[in-house]
């Protein structure tokens, strides 16, 4: 079998979110490395799934079996809330329907997120589904460092929890993929702050879905921080097209100084050399503020300091999971947001070095845990013959 190609059916976004783009982009190389032949990918877009372009049917079974191994993901896709889904997840697959796939699968590196509720089927079929999936020796069930694994403990209990592959999101390394650090440089270009804001799901992020007062304390912060860091730059970043409404809300709110003078707004493309650019403007930056998962994870896995805005429960998740949470801030604490944010970016400012240090310590541990992890998806996929 080692001369032969492997054909993975590989389910998951692959266009329009710059974080999903970025997982794959590094995901990819890190599994081919894993299997001794070579590896042919076939995509099929999930979203087409939400758009009911397609169905988890009879002919979805049909394209499975038609390949050597399933990936899906990686991405949010043990999302809990979805009311249609039979599974209670968007990947909507029950414990009959992995009786009708004849080949391994392979859950990559997945989101479990409770964020915006669980539905009553998730409640009933994801403690079955995730009991099957880890008693099963043809499935592998891998979820990424946002607080899933507790998650899963929580509500499918420790005895499936502890089958489940801890795997960091794959964006973290992404270093190792893309070598070239690109530099917008300029001897004046002065400290650059990487700033993402998210207006989706604005009843989970805001007070009564109202994101007001959040960009208020959002845009006093950045006007007290060019008091104390005159040559501040501010690049502001969208992973998908939606975050340049609430960036543009943000603008509307700065001084006509620093809007004209301290502020960059990025391109955002739905491929590959998109989510690339997007990555490498991280990488320029001296830190980052975020509110998205991914705005948290390209730049620290850069060995840039990334302060958290807490508005969705994953990214509080993720930093208690680094061992950062101190560098996570509430943002439904707005009363007090303006202040906790610029403390947070000044102490990191004035002491790059340590919090570079402490970054890269981190990446680190986190490249321990991913090698566990290689192990833990050789040795399956030895044991069902895709690794001889």
């Amino acid at each position: 079998m080692a001369g032969e190609t492997l054909s993975v059916l590989h389910v998951a976004s692959f266009k329009g979110n710059t974080g999903d783009l970025l997982n794959h982009i590094v995901f990819r190389p890190w599994f081919d490395r894993l299997v001794p032949r070579a590896v042919s990918w076939h995509e099929l877009e999930i979203r087409g799934y939400y758009r009911r372009h397609w169905k988890f049917d009879e002919s979805f079974f049909d394209l499975v079996n038609s390949h050597d191994l399933l990936v899906i993901g990686g991405g949010n896709f043990f999302e809990l809330w979805p009311q249609r889904s039979r599974s209670g997840t968007s990947v909507d697959l029950i414990v009959e329907d992995f009786e009708k796939i004849r080949i391994p699968v392979f859950f990559n590196s997945l989101g479990v997120d409770a964020g915006q509720g669980i539905s009553p089927n998730a409640y009933a079929e994801f403690p079955r589904l995730i009991a099957h999936l880890t008693l099963s020796e043809t499935t592998l069930v891998s979820v990424r460092n946002d607080g899933a694994i507790q998650q899963v403990t929580d509500l499918c209990g420790e005895d499936a929890a502890i089958q489940v592959i801890d795997l960091p999101d794959a964006a973290f390394f992404l270093r190792d993929v893309v070598t070239t650090r690109e530099s917008f440089v300029s001897n004046d270009r002065g400290t650059i702050v990487g700033v993402n804001l998210a207006c989706d799901m604005p009843d989970v992020r805001y007070a009564r879905g109202d994101s007001n007062n959040f960009l208020d304390a959002i845009a006093s912060a950045i006007t007290l921080v060019c008091q104390f860091v005159p040559d501040a730059q501010f690049r502001m970043f969208a992973h998908v097209f939606s975050d340049y409404a609430i960036l543009a809300d943000l603008l509307d709110r700065l001084p006509d100084t620093i809007r004209r003078e301290a502020v960059e707004v990025y391109g955002c493309a739905p491929n590959n050399r998109g989510a690339l650019a997007t990555a490498a403007g991280y990488a320029d930056c001296s830190m980052v503020i975020g509110t998205r998962f991914h705005s948290n994870v390209v730049p620290i896995g850069h060995g840039v300091p990334s302060v958290g805005l807490d508005t969705y429960p994953q990214v509080r998740r993720l930093f208690n999971d680094l061992g950062l949470s101190d560098w996570c801030i509430d943002g439904h604490d707005t009363e007090n947001l303006a202040e906790s944010l610029v403390a947070t970016t000044r102490s990191i400012l004035e002491s790059l070095d340590s919090a570079g240090t402490r970054v890269a310590n981190v990446r680190q541990i986190l490249g321990v845990r991913r090698a566990a992890a290689a192990k833990a998806l050789q040795d399956w996929l030895s044991t069902n013959h895709i690794a001889d």
